[in-house]
């Protein structure tokens, strides 16, 4: 009742101000209120920022202005966002803090689709169990981005780190858990989770995520192989990458639903190259590419490698290797493929400036198209050199994000020509740890995981 009252006082003072007001009954979607006017505004509720924070229970789109804040707020049925004053193709971050969370110091993976997003925080304390790895998922609703559950394996033991890496796709997950125990050896573990709709009886209907299977490697070596480190999946394929000195990578067909070993990729990795932390896996199609940022190229520098496999006739075979430029560039630190174009990150490039690489594709080839540099995303090393731009990178369609320590992630959209072009900087109060894209026809979003914090970021994008 309150709110109506507030609705009609607004409306009888623009009708005293404006030349008219007008509402239109032929809107099926609901009731379109226009003053009309050609010299006078309209002025929305003013208050101070202890009166609006004191709304008690406001409805998702409730808009105030904050006199206190100089500035409009909007409920989005959870916080009260700042409108940004800036221009109309800067993009809006909102912001989430991860409740019910352990530790405050996380290095979080994160993965969006569609309707689900999944936080890994592989370093989250559970059930007193130190470093044993949970996932946060969240789910996107009318009211936005809304926390909906905490996963961690029943079976997970301390320092597993489950949530090492994460990747969703519809109504699948897949998270790895790279420490996990198998004997007294570090083997490593994938768990891949569906969310599934049950029926209890004397409970109704019930909706939750459901483990499925559990994943090992079979390295029989007695060194550590941390399997899982990285996941990549598709409706066909699951692959599996690892952080030890075996440069192994494991690739799972989906047969009816069910996740079967296809084969294993040996990755020539250098002596030099038994660290590959860091390494990351691109999944696209029928072409897979793996990042290893320490690996040595021809001449015996510690460039950095991306190596490219394509299927075909139902096996994987490598088709190029491609090194960074120069000794520490930490080429292949991270690493996406869209279709026919690859992008990867070269974060000590440049003395720890940081680039992105850009490659297309044609025919059996990959072709070198363009050096993305920090100062392209406008970030120059005025106070501070080490920059890292390209430590975590996310591709999309034609987007592409880039996060470097200096607090931002770079926005660079391609343009009809082929040509890529800074599109917006998203800034974070601190360093944005993980960077991860979806989008689609009735989807587009970013999503951005921070360093040693507990809050993630989720941006629209068009």
């Amino acid at each position: 009742m309150k709110y109506l009252v507030i609705c009609l006082l607004f409306l009888i003072s623009v009708a005293a101000k404006a030349q008219s007001v007008t509402i239109d009954p032929a809107n099926s979607n609901g009731v379109l209120m226009e003053a009309k006017s050609s010299n006078q505004g309209v002025v929305l509720a003013r208050m101070t920022t202890t009166e609006r924070k004191a709304i008690n229970n406001p409805n998702a789109g409730t808009l105030v202005y904050d006199k206190d804040k100089l500035r409009y707020y909007l409920f989005d049925g959870q916080l009260w966002l700042a409108l940004k004053l800036d221009l109309e193709t800067e993009l809006i971050a909102n912001e989430r803090t991860i409740s019910n969370a352990a530790a405050k110091y996380f290095r979080m993976r994160v993965a969006v689709s569609q309707k689900w997003a999944a936080v890994g925080l592989p370093e989250e304390n559970v059930n007193g169990l130190q470093n044993k790895g949970a996932v946060i998922i969240f789910e996107k609703t009318l009211n936005g981005w809304i926390q909906r559950t905490k996963l961690s394996p029943a079976d997970g033991q301390s320092n597993d780190r489950f949530g090492g890496s994460v990747a969703i796709k519809g109504d699948s997950l897949i998270v790895g858990a790279p420490y996990s125990l198998n004997g007294n050896r570090v083997n490593g573990a994938v768990y891949f989770y569906k969310y599934i709709t049950s029926f209890i009886p004397n409970i109704g209907t019930i909706k939750y995520w459901s483990l499925q299977v559990k994943l090992q490697s079979n390295i029989s070596s007695t060194g550590h192989s941390e399997f899982g480190q990285n996941v990549a999946f598709d409706n066909n394929h699951l692959v599996v990458g690892t952080n030890g000195q075996d440069g192994i990578v494991y690739v799972y067909n989906n047969l009816n639903q069910n996740w079967t070993f296809g084969q294993t990729l040996q990755i020539p990795l250098s002596s030099s190259s038994s660290n590959t932390l860091g390494r990351k896996i691109a999944l696209s199609g029928d072409y897979l590419a793996i990042g290893a940022p320490y690996n040595n190229d021809e001449s015996g520098q510690t460039t950095g490698a991306a190596f490219i496999f394509v299927k075909g006739g139902g096996t994987w075979t490598l088709q190029k290797i491609l090194y960074g430029d120069y000794d520490g560039d930490s080429f292949g630190f991270d690493i996406c493929l869209v279709n026919e174009t690859l992008f990867v990150s070269s974060p000590r490039f440049d003395n720890d400036k940081g680039g992105v690489r850009i490659f297309k594709r044609s025919g059996s080839n990959w072709l070198y198209n363009k050096l993305i540099r920090p100062f392209d995303a406008q970030i120059l090393p005025v106070y501070q050199e080490t920059i890292r731009f390209g430590d975590y990178i996310s591709a999309k369609n034609d987007y592409l994000f880039i996060s470097s320590l200096t607090g931002t992630v770079a926005v660079f959209k391609k343009d009809e020509y082929g040509f890529w072009s800074l599109y917006d900087k998203i800034n974070c109060t601190k360093y944005p740890f993980a960077v991860s894209a979806d989008m689609d026809v009735n989807s587009s979003t970013l999503i951005i995981g921070k360093y040693e914090d507990a809050k993630i970021k989720f941006v629209n994008i068009e």
